[in-house]
């Protein structure tokens, strides 16, 4: 019968002493301005990590956020933080923080600006308001409600696309519901 055994973590810091200081026997010395390092010691396996500081205070702070990016609890609940912080995301807001990111100028950003109140447009019928209302339904509804030229509505779905490709890739919607989306054929 194969028990599992938690795995045991331990980082904590030492201090690094130089030749000449007069406690370089003690590596748990807090006091003197010898660098100081991390020791870890995890899954078996010992490894060192310079805290590129000679104050323990500093080193303790590096310490403590390397505890802290181990733990699963600490890891879970910011996960569930992400997941609020993408529900509570404008989808205004969202649209304005990808054209500010395109560095577009002139009629290129024309263009997305217009993507952008016609998103809005059509947002406000659906009653969304949030990035994370917006379903993959919804989408498909809306285009298959265009009745544009084809490659106004091709250059409209690629925009829309990369939106969320962009929103899913920087987790401000968990899902991207413009991914399955079909393509419109360009005449």
């Amino acid at each position: 019968m194969k028990t599992s055994i938690p795995s045991t973590t331990t980082i904590s810091v030492i201090t690094r002493h130089s030749p000449e200081c007069s406690k370089r026997n003690d590596p748990t010395w807090k006091r003197c301005r010898c660098r100081k390092s991390l020791y870890i010691y995890e899954d078996g396996k010992v490894a060192y990590l310079s805290a590129r500081t000679r104050s323990w205070e500093q080193a303790e702070r590096l310490a403590q956020a390397e505890r802290d990016a181990r733990d699963p609890v600490k890891l879970e609940l910011a996960k569930i933080e992400a997941k609020k912080a993408a529900k509570d995301c404008k989808l205004e807001d969202a649209l304005d923080q990808w054209i500010a990111g395109l560095k577009a100028k002139g009629s290129t950003q024309k263009s997305y600006l217009t993507i952008k109140r016609t998103m809005l447009r059509w947002a406000e019928t659906q009653g969304t308001e949030n990035l994370s209302d917006v379903t993959a339904d919804a989408l498909d509804r809306w285009v298959s409600s265009w009745n544009d030229s084809t490659n106004t509505q091709g250059f409209r779905l690629s925009r829309i696309r990369a939106f969320f490709t962009w929103a899913h890739g920087l987790h401000k919607v968990q899902d991207n519901p413009a991914l399955m989306l079909r393509s419109i054929k360009r005449v």
